[in-house]
């Protein structure tokens, strides 16, 4: 009995404390219940953590992607099977602020530039054509001289480029005549995000007199923004070569080859709202230079006064709709002892317009026209002024996939005097899945319409 007593006194004891236990349990997390609202008051009242409260506001940037866009404002990006090479600021800049355009793609890129002496012609020969055969492009429009069918690379400083684009081989069903060998697409400012602002500045010099200099600055407000730099280089040239004569060798110095040139560039992008994109860009170079005869010849103290004045305004809307009017002037004067003076002064006026229509499925049709007038008084075309009107027209498909992509181009120009042939192209692209090989693939058609010369 006395041990049955015990064992049931026992199992009260721990029965009361298993109660207890559960009392105890219920009672915290009903209180915790009750006092969570408090809980989470109090932690509002927290400061925020340093994270928080070391935020930095980020600039305003604008990612565009517009369906005609390009950095020269081609009618339409390059197609599938385009090989390209690109320039960026840094390696225009490579070879100082009196550098050419000519000496850096001869140091820069695998393309044969001709060369005739520090500020003398330098021409550009792409796919073993003739500069005649390769299109310059500033703005979406072809800055060569209309007299002679090409540009010269000695007269565009590299320090007035932001960017250069050379595509490789035959472009006449996009970029018109002339793009046989290939084209060189040229963008002289990029304008800054607003709220920022860019300044650079430089300063060359060397041997022979070689003295260059060459500024930029570009800002950006809310509804504007704006770009414009200032290039100027001379350089006597006089260095010493040795010549042999009957007496043995002597060495002799360079006469007659000094050279001055100068640059200014203005790009200008108001802010009109998300449809409409307005631009204006304007281009100055001129240059006055002593043409050195070859070596072993008599001089004839030639010179030569070269001057270019580019302007472009342009609209753009919605990204799928451009125009573009420009006024290009060009002036060539040149005189020696021999045959005199002989000036050249050609005027173009050119407008472009453009539309793409979106047809689904990653189809695009892009449609748009061109048109030239030109105006050239040169003194081998005789006492009057020779004027000409030129016209094209383009047509486009593109299709982009998952891992490929084509287009299909057609141009068809209008020429006085001639019949242009049309200029097909088509191109096609197309990455074989799990793998780094692509397939590329394209047949052109070009042809080069006669210069003003080769009429007149």
């Amino acid at each position: 009995m006395l041990f049955a007593f015990g064992c049931r006194r026992a199992g009260f004891r721990a029965a009361g404390r298993l109660l207890v236990f559960w009392l105890t349990l219920l009672l915290g997390v009903a209180g915790a219940g009750a006092l969570c609202p408090l809980g989470a008051y109090a932690q509002s009242l927290v400061p925020p953590d340093s994270v928080v409260r070391h935020t930095v506001q980020l600039a305003e940037t604008r990612v565009e992607a517009d369906a005609l866009r390009t950095s020269a404002g081609a009618p339409s990006p390059p197609g599938p099977g385009s090989y390209i090479t690109t320039l960026d600021a840094v390696a225009l800049r490579s070879l100082g602020a009196g550098a050419s355009l000519g000496a850096v793609l001869a140091q820069r890129t695998p393309l044969a530039v001709r060369q005739y002496g520090p500020g003398q012609l330098a021409s550009l020969s792409v796919r073993g054509t003739t500069a005649q055969h390769v299109a310059v492009l500033w703005q979406g429009f072809n800055i060569s001289f209309p007299t002679l069918g090409q540009a010269d690379m000695a007269l565009l400083p590299a320090a007035s480029l932001t960017s250069a684009t050379l595509l490789h081989g035959p472009a006449a069903a996009r970029l018109g005549s002339g793009a046989v060998g290939g084209a060189l697409t040229l963008v002289t400012g990029t304008p800054v995000a607003a709220g920022q602002a860019r300044y650079e500045a430089a300063v060359s010099g060397g041997s022979f007199g070689q003295q260059a200099a060459s500024a930029r600055v570009a800002a950006g407000w809310r509804r504007h923004a704006f770009s414009t730099s200032v290039q100027a280089g001379r350089a006597e040239n006089n260095y010493p070569y040795r010549l042999r004569t009957f007496r043995g060798w002597r060495t002799d110095t360079v006469e007659n080859a000094k050279t001055a040139s100068y640059a200014v560039t203005h790009d200008q992008q108001p802010d009109l709202g998300p449809d409409w994109r307005p631009t204006a860009a304007a281009w100055l170079t001129g240059a006055d230079r002593q043409l050195a005869p070859p070596l072993n010849t008599a001089p004839t103290n030639a010179r030569e006064h070269d001057a270019s004045r580019r302007l472009v305004l342009g609209l753009r809307y919605r990204g799928n709709s451009y125009l573009r009017v420009a006024s290009l002037t060009d002036v060539i004067n040149y005189a020696d002892q021999l045959t005199g003076p002989s000036d050249a002064r050609s005027r173009s006026w050119q407008a472009q317009a453009g539309h793409a229509l979106g047809l689904g499925h990653g189809s695009e049709a892009r449609v748009g026209a061109e048109a030239q007038h030109f105006r050239a008084r040169v003194d081998g075309y005789g006492p009057l002024l020779k004027t000409e009107h030129r016209a094209a027209a383009f047509g486009e498909l593109a299709w982009a996939r998952t891992g490929g992509s084509a287009t299909l181009t057609v141009r068809q120009a209008a020429i006085p005097g001639q019949r242009a042939p049309p200029t097909p192209a088509v191109g096609a692209e197309w990455r074989l899945p799990k793998t780094p090989v692509q397939l590329r693939a394209g047949a052109v058609r070009a042809y080069r319409a006669p210069t003003l010369n080769e009429r007149y």
